[in-house]
């Protein structure tokens, strides 16, 4: 497992590149046929892979997700797990611009932010920025 004093100062939103924080952390990444998941995490080989044909924003989600589960320290699939790695991600690449501009209009988009990544939406109204627990 890693913490963030091992690598660079990683940049978040428009300008985190996953690919540079994985090297960063000593992780090879494929990109393999898979059938059954868009990424996987491989702890005993410091490898992620990734699944072929993803669109580059999937790719960088599925990327950054995946570094989560290396960052927590994951050795298998729970819904705990995922979680945490979605959270990870999420605090990674989200514009919460553009999630608030969404959400705005959508009453069913505040409770699936609110609910999945633990972000209080009126709070963020104030102060955007994600809590990742």
């Amino acid at each position: 497992m890693h913490d963030s004093t091992d690598v660079p100062r990683v940049s978040e939103g428009h300008e985190y590149d996953p690919d540079f924080h994985a090297h960063c952390l000593g992780i090879q990444v494929l990109t393999r046929p898979l059938h059954a998941s868009w990424g996987l995490w491989l702890p005993d080989h410091a490898t992620i892979i990734l699944g072929e044909g993803m669109t580059f924003a999937r790719r960088r989600y599925t990327l950054t997700h995946e570094i989560g589960h290396a960052l927590y320290g994951h050795r298998g699939t729970s819904d705990d797990n995922e979680l945490e790695a979605d959270r990870f991600a999420w605090s990674r690449i989200a514009d919460p611009f553009e999630a608030i501009a969404k959400a705005s209009r959508d009453a069913t988009r505040k409770f699936f932010i609110r609910d999945r990544f633990m972000v209080d939406f009126e709070d963020w109204l104030v102060s955007p920025r994600v809590v990742v627990s």
